[in-house]
């Protein structure tokens, strides 16, 4: 293996700790996040949730690439879930 193969294996693997960390932080709220919405449905061709929220309308929430889409208002917001935390569970 070159050492350039070697810096993108570990590139790629740093990657995948990093969404499966963000993926995990998410699990910690998933509770409390439900009490909160109308509803949450995982999309799993997506590799996202679908959030319904009475103020914000229907939203997309990408756990490991920590991103939100509200579909209302066709923006990206990023990173999505310190937004969540902000603006739907306080």
């Amino acid at each position: 293996m070159s050492s350039e193969e070697h810096n993108d294996y570990g590139l790629r693997h740093t990657r995948r700790s990093l969404r499966e960390e963000r993926d995990k932080k998410f699990a910690e709220w998933l509770p409390t996040l439900k009490e909160k919405c109308i509803s949450i449905e995982y999309n799993e061709k997506q590799w996202c949730y679908f959030i319904e929220h009475s103020k914000y309308g229907m939203i997309k929430f990408f756990p490991k690439a920590n991103k939100v889409f509200q579909i209302r208002k066709e923006k990206w917001i990023k990173p999505g879930l310190r937004w969540l935390v902000q603006n739907i569970l306080q």
